[in-house]
């Protein structure tokens, strides 16, 4: 346990890194994104060689995806639904390439991070 709380930590500390960046006028691209986040699943879920170039696939699909919605949604409900149907896909698709173990770990960890993200907005 004490190691998905350092995991989550520092996921979110590399998310707060990443949306410095966007202040500054930087923002990063999907593939910087898709990439950032590939290397993260394969440190923490201990992806093998012929899984991360299916998790890079998938990452990236969804990363333009969501550019694609920041762009073409108006309201931020339409966009927070968007990006829920995306996210919702992609994990569909991750759970086509990793191991039952390794697809436990990832939907613990998105749900930590759901939970996380919901504490901070209330």
């Amino acid at each position: 346990m004490k190691k998905l709380n350092l995991i989550i930590t520092l996921i979110g500390l590399a998310a707060t890194i990443m949306l410095a960046n966007v202040t500054n006028n930087e923002k990063p691209t999907a593939e910087d994104r898709a990439t950032f986040l590939t290397n993260q699943m394969k440190d923490v879920l201990k992806l093998k060689e012929d899984q991360i170039d299916k998790v890079q696939e998938i990452n990236l699909k969804s990363a333009q995806k969501i550019d694609k919605i920041a762009v073409k949604e108006s309201s931020n409900l339409a966009k927070l639904n968007a990006v829920r149907a995306v996210e919702d896909q992609k994990a569909k698709d991750l759970k086509a390439v990793l191991s039952k173990k390794q697809y436990k770990k990832y939907t613990q960890i998105r749900q930590k991070l759901k939970e996380k993200v919901r504490n901070q907005l209330m």
